[in-house]
């Protein structure tokens, strides 16, 4: 059975929602879905244990909603990734929910934001899907993941958060376009 690892959210854990709907759509495509913790707002560390979880349980896809889609796109090159509603720049949209105090935090965001982006090439491009739904309301990173990826990406109905029929379908899209079943 493949394995794949699920990067929930900001303010969000191993018991995400989305996470769990993820997981219950990817047995059915013969994969085992990990859904641990991570520290959100302690990016480098959270690279670490992506990365190492990556390498020492031989994932073979990783999946990233919002925040975790920054994760997704810092994380080690070689599983196939799919990005969920993905925040391509935490620095951007963490700025106006943090203060002053947090500066280095989203200099550090920043700096790692370009260094993810720099080292995309044809094979991270072809391994790499986007599911966005239509109605989010927080951001959207639909044309510039269309820009960096190309067109392995699509819209599905439903907001930030998406329902699992919605979900469902862009797996479905997704699947078409990895082997990761």
């Amino acid at each position: 059975m493949n394995k794949a690892l699920y990067i929930h959210g900001l303010n969000s854990d191993k018991n995400s929602h989305t996470g769990q709907i993820v997981k219950t759509l990817m047995s059915g495509y013969g994969v085992e879905l990990t859904i641990p913790s991570f520290s959100s707002l302690n990016p480098e560390q959270t690279i670490a244990q992506i990365d190492s979880i990556i390498k020492d349980e031989n994932i073979k896809l990783v999946i990233g909603h919002s925040l975790g889609g920054f994760y997704t796109l810092a994380a080690r090159k070689g599983p196939m990734k799919i990005y969920i509603n993905p925040c391509f720049a935490p620095a951007d949209i963490l700025s106006s929910l943090t203060d002053e105090a947090d500066r280095k935090l989203l200099d550090i965001f920043r700096r790692l934001t370009s260094e993810s982006f720099n080292r995309i090439d044809a094979e991270e491009k072809a391994a790499s899907y986007g599911i966005f739904a239509k109605n989010d309301t927080l951001f959207s990173f639909y044309e510039l993941f269309k820009k960096t990826f190309g067109n392995n990406c699509t819209y599905i109905d439903g907001g930030h958060k998406p329902e699992a029929d919605d979900l469902a379908a862009g797996f479905k899209r997704a699947a078409e376009v990895l082997p990761f079943a």
